[in-house]
């Protein structure tokens, strides 16, 4: 049996939150398994493993009302999204294994904020890793070979948890005119804790 310890929620208060993974020290786990292995028949073979955490990242073109600051207005939706993509902070249907993202209901979150005017050129990277130690990307606005992603991101793996990037891809216009958003390939990440070295195939 295996069984995927996740931590408590951080404390988030009310100013800056720059989310990361909380892990489980190696003693912590080894602790809850001799718990279990205490408790359970002994034929069982217990392993106690801090979950997996799949990165998410925001790309697309905001409008926001005159005079407003637009760097100010971008850290603002920026700290937004970091919440709502991170499995402590995000609404239910993120909260949990078997996560599911629905890109165009994130697009839709995004404008009612009452200071957006309009948003645009909108994707989310989905980037994800195995044991072994290679990344894999998938981007909502995919067009390639392998055919339409879709606008639902659902994890690669069941013991996998959904967490924002620290920075989302935000860029400010004036006026929003509609415009498709383009795929993103390895020469355009700027996300610093990834490197991705593969690109899988939607499930």
């Amino acid at each position: 049996m295996t069984l995927v310890a996740v931590r408590r929620a951080p404390e988030t208060g009310t100013g800056t939150w720059a989310p990361r993974a909380h892990l489980f020290d190696v003693n912590t786990l080894r602790r809850i398994r001799d718990f279990l292995a205490a408790h359970a028949p002994g034929f069982a073979r217990i392993e106690a493993v801090n979950p997996a955490f799949e990165r998410l990242q925001v790309r697309a073109t905001l409008a926001f009302d005159a005079f407003r600051d637009d760097g100010a207005m971008a850290r603002r939706v920026n700290a937004e999204i970091a919440r709502y993509l991170s499995v402590w902070t995000a609404p239910p249907a993120m909260a949990r294994f078997g996560w599911s993202l629905n890109a165009r209901a994130l697009c839709a979150h995004i404008e009612a904020f009452d200071f957006v005017r309009g948003v645009t050129d909108f994707s989310v990277l989905h980037l994800s890793g195995d044991d072994d130690g290679t990344y894999a990307l998938l981007d909502t606005a995919q067009s390639d070979g392998r055919g339409p992603h879709g606008p639902a991101i659902r994890p690669a793996r069941p013991w996998s948890l959904p967490l924002s990037v620290r920075d989302h891809a935000l860029a400010t216009a004036p006026e929003i005119r509609p415009e498709d958003p383009v795929q993103s390939g390895i020469g355009r990440l700027s996300i610093g804790d990834m490197f991705i070295v593969r690109q899988r195939t939607n499930p």
